[in-house]
């Protein structure tokens, strides 16, 4: 497996550019990928998740705490994002 990218994402930031990141993929396509912090009167912290293909939404959903693991296939390469909270 090899990494396409590996950044640190601010979750509570307001700012996009803070919790998103596009790369290349396979084809010269670009992958967009945004994790927001969601504030909410329950339980346990909520994230949006939004994957971008070509700037067109290609995925989204909501998800409980961190560690988000999310495979998908685009033109037959897998790619997975994978997401969890800095080792302090």
């Amino acid at each position: 497996m090899r990494t396409l990218n590996d950044v640190i994402v601010d979750t509570l930031s307001k700012n996009p550019f803070d919790h998103t990141l596009n790369t290349v993929i396979t084809g010269g396509r670009i992958l967009g990928v945004s994790v927001q912090h969601v504030y909410v009167n329950m339980p346990r912290d909520r994230f949006n998740v939004a994957m971008t293909l070509e700037g067109k939404t290609y995925l989204r959903m909501n998800h409980l705490d961190l560690d988000i693991y999310l495979e998908t296939s685009i033109d037959g390469h897998n790619y997975i994002l994978h997401c969890f909270r800095e080792s302090s």
